[in-house]
């Protein structure tokens, strides 16, 4: 039956001969052993081979060891409870194309079976997993491979394979799972809050002292509340932030690290600036920098202090700040770091009033986001190079730019952006006399205004122009204020 040994080993080399689209001989010389071996394994007429064979089809199969046993245990259980026989050979022919096909529309249907797992009661998954052994290597190599596993799965389906695998309970996952969920967050709230709440759970789970898990789940608690920020759920940000804090309070300084006290403080300084609470904020973000002396961390850090002068209204500071950002990198820095902050000098020269320099600064950045690999980033710049067109009088342009950019970005769920794109192409148009067309663009820029769930002084902003508008009473003036009072409120361009 499917549960044996035996009929394992077979469902595990038809996965990975479906996965290469391999026939038994072309597994074989790939593998190094007689063809008639894989065979006799897949009719189950041999014992089970060394697990070294097994690991070892797997990697020639590019497919992480355990994600593939994991794959074929779910399958086995699902045909075992459902006590139909005849299911067998269709949950192991979707179980092989799961596999086969990660990303696919096959993933998508064994999905549902494998969330069938989730049926299972918190405490019988949580006694499985407390039989596993430690985390299995501290291997950086290891943990780009079980994310490159985890990746195109579900939430759910993830948080099966790190609480019942042993293979993922990896230390360097965990950070992975932490920096992918910072990665998230400027362009998915959810993916980000997924991800963060995958790496609380893997830290509960990897082994070590109390210090040390205490402390790892602190740092994944602190992603946690950033992603809770970025989904504008500031009370639940607040909430983990407090979480965070209390944790890192029972832990010795030499448990520490500064890296990660460092990122700690400056997410945590992310949402005292969206309070508004720019002292706070600022505090926060200095003792970061004194653990960090270089380095593209110590540039984020730097870049969220310039975002935090910027939001209090001081722009010269902010690009002061900038400037020490760019100053501490060395040549190993992340190229998106150092788009984020060219793109941010640029913005911060344009309220200044200098936009003859930010249009001289502007060729650099077009330079750097073919380095981002980010489509995003390319529209970014797109309406950068609209306010720049408008600062220096070519208001054709300008008007080019921000009808683009906002067509993007209503298309792609970013209302926020797509909201600011539409006021500064409407104080364009009003100032040009163009009232018609700004009645046709704020009736179709209604429901987003509304999807944005604003409210106190961006709420009234924006509710004052749109009034003036079905009034025929609007200006351009409303149109810059609406605009100022949206920009001041919507995450920066953080990465």
């Amino acid at each position: 039956m499917a549960g044996d040994e035996s009929g394992r080993v077979a469902t595990m080399f038809r996965v990975l001969r479906a996965l290469r689209n391999w026939n038994q001989r072309q597994l074989a010389e790939a593998v190094g052993i007689d063809p008639s071996r894989i065979s006799a394994y897949e009719r189950g007429e041999v014992g089970q081979p060394a697990r070294e064979l097994l690991e070892r089809a797997a990697t020639v199969g590019r497919i992480s060891y355990a994600f593939l046993e994991q794959t074929v245990i779910s399958a086995e259980r699902l045909v075992a409870s459902s006590g139909d026989r005849r299911a067998e050979g269709s949950i192991m022919d979707a179980a092989s194309q799961a596999v086969a096909d990660q990303a696919g529309p096959a993933l998508a249907a064994f999905g549902e079976l494998i969330a069938a797992r989730a049926g299972e009661t918190e405490d019988e998954i949580s006694e499985d997993a407390a039989k596993g052994d430690p985390v299995a290597g501290e291997s950086g190599s290891q943990a780009e491979l079980l994310w490159d596993q985890l990746a195109p799965l579900t939430s759910r389906q993830r948080r099966i394979l790190v609480e019942d695998c042993r293979e993922f309970r990896n230390a360097f996952l965990w950070r992975r799972l932490c920096g992918e969920s910072r990665k998230a967050a400027p362009r998915n709230a959810r993916e980000a809050l997924d991800l963060a709440t995958l790496a609380v759970r893997l830290s509960r789970l990897l082994p070590g002292s109390g210090a040390s898990r205490n402390y790892r789940e602190a740092i994944a608690t602190a992603f946690l509340g950033n992603a809770r920020r970025v989904a504008n759920d500031l009370p639940g940000a607040e909430a983990a932030f407090a979480r965070a804090t209390a944790l890192v309070e029972g832990v010795g300084t030499a448990d520490r690290s500064p890296a990660d006290e460092a990122r700690r403080l400056d997410l945590e300084a992310s949402l005292r600036r969206n309070q508004r609470r720019f002292g706070e904020a600022l505090a926060l973000l200095d003792r970061a920098l004194t653990l960090v002396p270089a380095g593209s961390l110590r540039g984020w850090i730097s870049l969220n202090r310039a975002n935090a002068f910027e939001q209090a209204g001081d722009p010269q500071k902010a690009l002061e700040a900038l400037h020490e950002a760019a100053e501490s990198l060395d040549a190993t820095a992340e190229p998106r770091l150092r788009w984020v902050l060219s793109f941010n000098r640029i913005a911060v020269r344009l309220r200044l009033g200098q936009a003859e320099q930010a249009e001289v600064e502007l060729a650099e950045l077009q330079a750097l986001v073919v380095g981002t690999g980010n489509d995003l980033d390319l529209l970014r710049v797109r309406w950068l190079e609209g306010r720049i067109a408008e600062a220096r009088g070519r208001a054709a342009d300008a008007l080019a730019a921000f009808s683009e950019v906002r067509t993007a970005f209503a298309t792609r769920d970013l209302p926020a952006d797509a909201a600011l794109a539409a006021l500064e192409e409407a104080a364009l148009l009003l100032a040009a006399g163009r009232t018609a067309d700004v009645r046709r663009l704020v009736r179709e820029m209604r429901p987003i205004f509304e999807a944005l769930g604003l409210n106190g002084e961006v709420l009234a902003s924006i509710r004052l122009f749109v009034d003036a508008v079905l009034r025929d009473t609007a200006t351009a003036a409303l149109a810059r204020a609406a605009a100022e009072a949206l920009a001041r409120r919507r995450p920066q361009n953080e990465g």
